[in-house]
């Protein structure tokens, strides 16, 4: 019996050597295991700091270019110059805004490879600002067209320009004809605000660099812009007009076109001569400056009603087939 007892003995011995045998072998494989895991992750991160420094320094040169890039474009850009047209508010529901109020669009562009660039635009009318609105990268300015001045080294320039883009950023939508004399903003949201400014066509003289987009076809063939206040003293048959309402007229030397001037008259918001982009017509000039004006065709023949200027009056005349013939006489 001692000696199965010892047989006994002798093979739990035996076994319990070969399962430590065993927990030792499955231990090393785990820490084998744990140490490839741990060598992977480690593998992994270096590759992640490696793949993040490359992605910095892409990044940095990125940046640099872009930077080069724009140092290159400003050394081929001219100096930016504002140009401002004079308006007055034809009405806006903005508060605070009065119809009447005195008016100035400002925009400020420069030249980049030729081609005229609107960096900023904004509009004020009284003391208050109704928009400002700066562009970046820069818009083109496409619409812009200089023209010469009389005597000066000066240009004046026409401006035409609808922001495309504002509806789809909630913006307002800005439209300027100055041609047309017209400024309209309409605003973004469920109640937008509206703005209308009857715009001078040409902007004060600047000096500078030309800008925009040549279009003189003849030198001016006087100086300066005439805006004067007149009052009806005459209105008869169909006439859109009464006795007594006060106007302005707008005379300016034209450089677009053969004539010699164009002539805006307008009574509030009804227009008498040079609505849209018609009022073209020959001006008499003493001493540098245009004292009278001939437009013998009436709308029907030429675009625009027939006017005569004299003196200190103005005759304006035209037939429709609904209203019938009407003539009107403003003075100062």
């Amino acid at each position: 019996m001692a000696g199965v007892a010892f047989a006994c003995g002798a093979a739990f011995f035996v076994s319990s050597q070969g399962a430590a045998r065993q927990h030792a072998a499955d231990e090393r494989a785990r820490a084998l295991i744990e140490q490839t895991r741990l060598a992977e992750l480690a593998r992994r991160q270096a590759a992640a700091a490696r793949e993040l420094e490359a992605a910095r320094a892409a990044e940095a040169q990125a940046a640099r270019e872009l930077a080069e890039a724009r140092a290159a474009q400003e050394r081929r850009a001219g100096p930016p110059q504002a140009i401002e047209w004079a308006g007055t508010l034809d009405g806006s529901t903005l508060p605070g805004l009065r119809a009447g109020e005195r008016c100035a669009l400002r925009g400020t562009f420069f030249s980049q490879d030729g081609v005229s660039k609107l960096s900023a635009l904004s509009l004020r009318c009284g003391v208050t600002e109704v928009f400002r609105r700066d562009y970046d990268p820069p818009q083109g300015a496409s619409g812009l067209r200089a023209g010469g001045v009389a005597g000066s080294a000066a240009r004046v320039y026409m401006f035409s320009f609808e922001d495309h883009d504002a509806a789809a950023r909630g913006a307002s939508t800005i439209l300027i004809s100055t041609k047309r004399h017209e400024l309209r903003i309409a605003g973004a949201g469920f109640e937008p605000a509206t703005t209308s400014v009857f715009l001078r066509d040409v902007s004060e003289p600047t000096e500078g660099p030309a800008l925009g987009r040549p279009s003189q076809r003849r030198e001016p063939a006087f100086a300066g812009f005439v805006e004067r206040s007149v009052r009806v003293v005459r209105a008869s048959g169909a006439s859109p007009v009464h006795r007594g309402e006060r106007c302005t007229m707008q005379v300016r030397p034209v450089w677009e076109y053969p004539e010699s001037c164009r002539i805006a008259l307008r009574c509030g918001m009804t227009w008498l001569y040079g609505a849209a982009e018609t009022g073209y017509l020959t001006c008499g000039v003493r001493n540098g400056a245009a004292v009278s004006a001939l437009d013998e065709n009436m709308t029907s023949h030429g675009g625009d009603p027939r006017l005569r200027w004299e003196g200190s009056r103005v005759t304006v005349e035209d037939f429709s087939e609904e209203g019938g013939a009407w003539e009107v006489t403003v003075g100062w």
